[in-house]
């Protein structure tokens, strides 16, 4: 039984797990360059026609290691007008830049 509970547990904390998803159009991205004199400095900031209720806008930050892959997605959707689904994490603070973890192109 033992063994049982310790391959649920393992495999539960192994499970990509994403605070929420939410799907439209890109409708706004605002890039920000190295010289910005805030927290987005090097970043993207981006808004889906509907958004959620939770987020006021997409963070993406320029550490992220995936930072290009997003650009050029977000970019190309924008383009195409395309949906896109947004996998992101909550953001607790009043400005409610909600980090994204993935996006997936419907």
């Amino acid at each position: 039984m033992k063994k049982i509970l310790t391959l649920l547990f393992i495999s539960l904390m192994s499970f990509n797990v994403y605070a929420e998803s939410h799907t439209g159009k890109v409708s706004k991205i605002n890039l920000y360059g190295e010289n910005w004199p805030n927290s987005h400095r090097g970043g993207i900031l981006f808004k889906l026609e509907n958004m959620p209720s939770n987020a006021n806008y997409f963070r993406i930050n320029k550490s992220d290691v995936a930072f290009n892959t997003f650009l050029s997605t977000l970019l190309s959707v924008k383009h195409a007008k395309a949906t896109i689904t947004v996998h992101y994490d909550i953001d607790d603070s009043g400005y409610k830049y909600a980090p994204v973890k993935a996006i997936s192109i419907e």
